[in-house]
């Protein structure tokens, strides 16, 4: 009787993570709420740092990345007029310009040797 043990399992090296905090406004003004995705270039691993109030403080792994803001309304749709008991399931929308995120050019290098603190100025034209 034989007997084969397989490893296929992948060791990916984990990137280390530092402290990241600062401030969004959206026209001069602290953002209500909103997310930071902080996009490692290479492998698009997001770390996702909350804003609130205009401020944030979290995580993101070291290196050069590539940041994407987001802010949402939150609205549930009225039910059809002929199921007017349906219930209906809240949706998100992102309001924040597309430059912000989906086609963001903003950067952030995290670093292990300095203070980690941004400030990213957002117009909501």
């Amino acid at each position: 009787m034989a007997v084969l043990i397989c490893g296929c399992g992948h060791s990916k090296k984990e990137l280390p993570t530092y402290g990241v905090s600062g401030t969004v406004n959206l026209d001069g003004k602290p953002l209500a709420e909103g997310e930071i995705y902080f996009v490692t270039k290479e492998t698009g691993q997001i770390d996702i740092v909350p804003v609130k109030d205009g401020k944030f403080e979290g995580d993101a792994k070291a290196g050069s990345r590539r940041v994407e803001i987001r802010a949402y309304n939150i609205e549930t749709p009225k039910p059809p007029a002929d199921m007017p008991d349906l219930k209906m399931e809240p949706t998100k929308t992102n309001y924040l310009p597309a430059k912000y995120n989906t086609n963001s050019t903003l950067t952030a290098d995290v670093s292990a040797d300095k203070p980690n603190e941004f400030t990213f100025d957002l117009a909501s034209k």
